[in-house]
């Protein structure tokens, strides 16, 4: 099958990158905040709605990142110990970002003004998406790609959540600005990451005493 040309990011870039999904890639508990099924009304991007009509969206700049990571060959991964699995993949299927797969040559899905679109789940490569322990879905990423820890990079809102053993990023609001760039230099990360990532809300009051689906890993 032909690949098509994307966006690319330039430099030493890690083999896999992977995201937790809650308060990283949405402002919500999957689990909590949104009452299945969710729905996407017509070719809207990067809009889906619950059972109330409650929108749902990636922040701003996710769908750019996801999009150029993608086409830049890094191994996308999502790691979320989410307790509604089934719900985290629906959001994931129903929300359309601007681009397309790098596989696609013909009939690329279109949005109503001729705008290519893709769902977000297609520009994953791996899920590991179900309760348990951060560090279970590490192993099985690096099981099943074969992909070095020291080849992965982390994003994740929980410090909590961080396995020791990878370089992480803790996403808030006060260290993520609209433009973070991360450079490393050590022999164990010898790779430099440019990425955009905007928290258009403040996080909610009780991110300081998270619900029982973000406790600690043990």
């Amino acid at each position: 099958m032909g690949r098509s040309d994307g966006p690319k990011l330039e430099g030493q870039l890690p083999k896999a990158i992977v995201f937790d999904l809650d308060f990283t890639l949405w402002d919500c508990w999957c689990d909590t905040h949104v009452t299945p099924p969710l729905k996407r009304r017509g070719q809207d991007i990067n809009k889906v709605y619950d059972k109330h009509g409650e929108p749902l969206s990636f922040y701003r700049d996710v769908p750019d990142i996801l999009h150029k990571l993608h086409h830049s060959g890094v191994h996308v991964a999502a790691a979320s110990r989410t307790h509604a699995p089934k719900v985290a993949r629906q959001i994931l299927s129903e929300l359309l970002v601007p681009g397309s797969h790098r596989d696609d040559t013909k009939d690329p899905l279109k949005a109503k003004d001729g705008e290519k679109v893709v769902p977000a789940i297609r520009l994953f490569d791996s899920m590991e998406i179900y309760p348990g322990s951060k560090m279970e879905h590490f192993r099985q990423l690096n099981t099943k790609t074969g992909i070095p820890f020291e080849d992965m990079l982390f994003f994740d809102g929980e410090f909590t959540n961080s396995p020791f053993y990878l370089l992480s990023l803790l996403l808030t609001p006060r260290a993520v600005r609209p433009q973070t760039s991360l450079a490393t230099g050590n022999s164990s990360h010898p790779f430099k990451v440019q990425l955009t990532l905007e928290y258009t809300r403040q996080l909610p009051a009780h991110k300081n005493n998270p619900p029982d689906c973000a406790r600690p890993d043990p």
